[in-house]
């Protein structure tokens, strides 16, 4: 079964980084601009990265929570992003696991899985492969350099997506 197993420390306190997982101020800070969050098992944990999109687009809409232990544990279900709408209808779980090594910080497991099979599948995977890391490394950052600044996040991404029309466009014009 393909999964992705991330283990790695984060300078923080036990709590704090439990309160990044699971409050919706403290996910903002790292995570995603918005997000919906109820820790109750079938309760929300959806991450929206573009929450100014139509539904659908947002990014995590549809997430809930699985399962938890307070400071140990937090499942939640996730999915695709929107560029794969036929793998998007169905979810992937996350675990997340927290182990307290006092005031050197917190180790934090990361496990994602549930991932079908085919070429799309194969696809979301790699997406996941990349971007967890990116996720895990913000929340590192939240805990030493402070939260992050979403409105330079949008800028880069807009002008990253300037470029690819642009180089489209000469590309189109050839």
């Amino acid at each position: 079964m393909k999964r992705i197993e991330i283990d790695f420390v984060v300078p923080g306190l036990l709590k704090a980084v439990w309160e990044a997982w699971t409050t919706l101020d403290a996910v903002k800070r790292f995570f995603a601009p918005s997000a919906n969050i109820a820790l109750r098992p079938g309760g929300h944990h959806e991450m929206l990265f573009r929450p100014e999109a139509p539904m659908g687009l947002q990014g995590g809409e549809g997430c809930t929570v699985l399962a938890f232990r307070p400071m140990e544990m937090l499942t939640f279900t996730w999915s695709a992003p929107p560029q794969w709408p036929e793998i998007r209808k169905e979810r992937t779980v996350v675990v997340v696991q927290l182990y307290d090594l006092d005031k050197s910080g917190t180790r934090v497991t990361l496990s994602h899985l549930g991932f079908g099979e085919g070429r799309g599948w194969d696809e979301v995977y790699y997406y996941f492969t990349k971007s967890r890391p990116v996720v895990l490394g913000r929340l590192k950052d939240r805990f030493v350099k402070g939260a992050m600044d979403w409105t330079a996040v949008q800028r880069a991404s807009e002008a990253q997506a300037q470029n690819e029309a642009a180089k489209k466009g000469a590309n189109d014009g050839r």
